[in-house]
């Protein structure tokens, strides 16, 4: 295996991790709104959910900002091998 296919495929590896990431995320969000909706009389619980969501949703925009710049980057090894093919 070449050192160019082996960087290929940490990056593959590491796209499908940052997929996997992103889920997650996404899940922890879809949770703590409902958490903050079964709590909405408690103040201190919603505050300190929404909190929590606020700095969900920062981590969720900087993994989907570097999910789709690892995209981009799969996407043109892609075309640079099939010119090359």
């Amino acid at each position: 295996m070449t050192r160019r296919e082996r960087a290929q495929r940490e990056k593959e590896a590491t796209a499908s991790d940052q997929e996997k990431r992103v889920a997650a995320l996404e899940e922890k969000l879809a949770q703590l709104e409902q958490e903050i909706a079964a709590n909405a009389s408690d103040y201190t619980k919603v505050t300190e959910l929404m909190a929590a969501q606020e700095k969900t949703q920062g981590e969720l925009d900087a993994a989907m900002e570097r999910w789709m710049y690892l995209q981009e980057r799969y996407e043109q090894i892609q075309a640079a091998k099939e010119g090359k093919a």
